[in-house]
């Protein structure tokens, strides 16, 4: 049979080769194609116009209420225009006549006047507000300002202040504000809240001042609250404890010289700083007594230790001071665990604690693996020159080896009871961790160049060949700088570089060096 020579292209019933494609099919896809992109684009714009919706709805109503704001506080402020201080301060005569000698009566007497300033100051809008009587007196016997039936009109004067300056706290006009505040620092918080502060520092407080101060303070948001040297009892804590509850935006709070003779009310205080929301600054000096009034039990600073730095709420603080409250470790690592996981806390005063020989080496190893802590202070405790300042040495200016000396902590500065500068008493005090490390560095060189030893110790530590001997001559140069006990960089009986640099070319047997 002739077959015809196209016959090969036949399609048959069992090889069907598809039709390619029609103009209008591919017409159709590009179509649908874009019109996807288009309603993807579409869906992408309401959602962006929601937000923007969302976004104007917020900055309306936060307009609106600073507008508001702005409003309470003029009004205050137009309302102090016939405001007179009513409450009249007594002469010295009627301090010297109630039994006063004449330093208490003029304790007294200042001590009014400045509560009337400040009051003068919180009705006319100023942003800060610290009172405290103006007793000079450092020493542990230092006087306070007692109270007095003629001072309560001064409190109530006081205390109405306050109430008005609340709307100054949330709007306070940008010219108001320190030239030296930068907008940028205030992290959010709204005017000058940012610098306000309460301080009743030596002054008594008993339960009719409380009364007047308790219900303005509530609603009244301070950044720092200093209660020092107020001859409080449990009461004072009740009132403490109300302030820190009421006030969110607390952020440093100072209770000194207040001593707490209850372990109950001190776990109370101690719980309500932990669990406080935006508190970063914490200082309580002299606050343990060391008897339970009601227990007749020993108490003492590791309580409160262990309230405050336990659980994460701990890792915000950024210092923490318990000075002169016996703090001791009770046998644990309570505290060095904590310093090991690297926390926020940028200052630790622990100045007349009970720390001892047993506790350094445990703080020696947490300070090697800490960056962040910038100051202990381990004065006055029970750390003996012998045995427990070399190992906190260790941990801040290993002198085995360079490498050692390199991975030091050289950030935390250890405060003791010590004033050799060759010792931890005084070292990471140069500025930056870089800096620090500078320091070492060169002062073992320095060391080691007196006895002439550094080519070898190089050899011996780091195998360092004499192709790397460039870049130590320039180290060499660059840690110069940095010499111990020198304000300049430069001390007395520090070595020139030259003299290392010298040591290292003739140990490396550079003979262009025996020519001079």
């Amino acid at each position: 049979m002739i077959m015809n020579a196209d016959s090969t292209n036949i399609p048959t019933a069992d090889h069907t080769v598809p039709s390619p494609p029609s103009d209008e099919a591919q017409t159709l896809r590009q179509v649908q194609t874009t019109l996807n992109q288009t309603l993807s684009q579409l869906s992408q714009m309401k959602s962006d116009m929601d937000e923007i919706k969302q976004r104007m709805s917020e900055m309306e109503s936060k307009l609106q209420q600073e507008q508001e704001l702005k409003c309470k506080y003029f009004e205050a402020m137009a309302r102090n225009d016939d405001w007179e201080y009513s409450a009249e301060v007594p002469d010295i005569d009627y301090w010297t006549d109630r039994g006063f000698d004449m330093e208490g009566a003029e304790l007294q007497h200042d001590f009014l006047e400045d509560l009337k300033a400040d009051t003068t100051s919180l009705r006319w809008g100023k942003h800060t507000s610290r009172l405290s009587s103006y007793n000079r007196d450092t020493t542990e016997n230092f006087q306070i300002a007692l109270h007095d039936e003629s001072m309560l009109p001064h409190w109530r004067e006081f205390a109405a202040a306050i109430e008005q300056y609340q709307h100054t706290l949330r709007y306070i006009p940008q010219t108001s504000l320190p030239d030296d505040l930068e907008i940028s620092e205030c992290d959010g918080w709204e005017g000058g809240s940012l610098d306000c502060r309460l301080s009743l520092v030596r002054v008594e407080l008993p339960r009719e001042v409380r009364d007047i101060l308790t219900p303005v303070l509530k609603n009244t948001h301070f950044m720092q609250l200093d209660l020092s040297g107020n001859n409080f009892g449990e009461d004072g804590v009740r009132f403490a404890i109300q302030c820190l509850e009421s006030n969110p935006m607390l952020t440093n709070f100072s209770w000194n010289s207040n001593c707490i003779s209850s372990r109950e009310s001190l776990d109370t205080l101690s719980r309500a700083i932990h669990d406080h929301p935006s508190l970063e600054n914490i200082t309580l000096r002299r606050v343990v007594r060391g008897l339970d009034d009601e227990q007749n039990t020993e108490i003492d600073g590791h309580d409160v230790l262990e309230t405050i730095i336990h659980g994460d709420k701990s890792r915000t603080f950024k210092r923490i001071g318990l000075q002169s409250n016996d703090v001791y470790s009770r046998g644990n690592a309570l505290l060095s665990d904590f310093l090991a996981t690297n926390p926020k806390l940028r200052v630790l005063d622990l100045y007349w604690s009970l720390l001892n020989d047993t506790d350094a080496p445990l703080l020696a190893n947490a300070l090697r693996r800490n960056s962040n802590l910038e100051h202990l202070n381990l004065q006055a405790s029970l750390i003996s020159e012998e045995s427990g300042y070399p190992c906190l040495e260790w941990a801040v200016f290993d002198r085995e080896s360079l490498n050692s000396v390199s991975d030091s902590n050289h950030s935390c500065h250890l405060v003791l009871d010590i004033d050799d500068p060759t010792l931890c008493g005084v070292v990471n005090t140069w500025g930056s961790p870089k800096q620090n490390r500078s320091y070492k560095i060169y002062s073992m060189l320095a060391s080691r160049n007196r006895e002439r030893s550094n080519v070898e110790h190089l050899h011996s530590e780091c195998a360092v060949s004499i192709q790397l001997l460039p870049d130590i001559l320039v180290s060499v140069q660059s840690y110069n700088e940095y010499h111990i006990g020198s304000s300049k960089g430069r001390a007395r009986d520090s070595v020139e570089p030259l003299s290392i640099v010298y040591e290292m070319m003739r140990g490396w047997g550079i003979e262009s060096v025996y020519e001079f």
